[in-house]
């Protein structure tokens, strides 16, 4: 499946439009522009920060649904609704953030890799969309149909989180250690 996304050339338009626009968003920042693409990347970790972001939504959403499939049992506590929704609030922040670092690793990478990471995105932010409805659909008292969304959700991006790490390590950006980036000649260490 990899192998034919990244054969899809047409994505290569929109992957290197979007890349622009976020190359765009950090060069506005000036100076703090290089700070940020160093805390994107996870300079001072030693680690991309991308792969352990993303294990706060997988694991608020799983939560969730599992307090969603509790709260289907009888004799249930009704706070199983309120702890649920809060569960999805703390994915949704989640997701928000893994998208912000996924994107700034993306922009880094190149044709085949760029086509799948494409790919990789727009299916975890369909899954972020379902879980948004899904938030307000609870907050306005539809529960079962929030619960119906979150459920939608977590399933869609399967195929996602299957090709992630297989993108990143397989044919993905590369590196096992971030790299700063400086200014060429600037002779100090950006992450300080």
């Amino acid at each position: 499946m990899l192998a034919a996304l990244g054969r899809q050339g047409w994505l290569d338009r929109p992957g290197y439009r979007l890349e622009h626009a976020v190359g765009l968003a950090l060069a506005t920042c000036g100076g703090a522009g290089e700070r940020i693409s160093n805390v994107l990347y996870g300079v001072r970790l030693g680690h991309p920060l991308h792969p352990l972001v993303t294990a706060v939504p997988m694991g608020a959403v799983t939560t969730a649904v599992a307090l969603d499939a509790a709260s289907l049992l009888p004799h249930h506590s009704p706070d199983l609704r309120e702890v649920s929704r809060f569960a999805l609030a703390v994915g949704i922040v989640g997701s928000l953030g893994a998208a912000v670092t996924g994107l700034h690793d993306w922009q880094q990478t190149q044709e085949r890799t760029r086509r799948v990471g494409l790919v990789h995105g727009a299916l975890n932010s369909i899954a972020t969309g379902l879980y948004i409805a899904s938030w307000f659909d609870r907050r306005r008292g539809r529960h079962r149909r929030g619960m119906a969304g979150s459920a939608l959700g977590y399933a869609s991006p399967l195929p996602a989180a299957i090709s992630g790490p297989l993108w990143c390590t397989a044919s993905g950006p590369g590196w096992t250690t971030p790299v700063p980036v400086c200014r060429s000649g600037s002779g100090r260490r950006c992450w300080r």
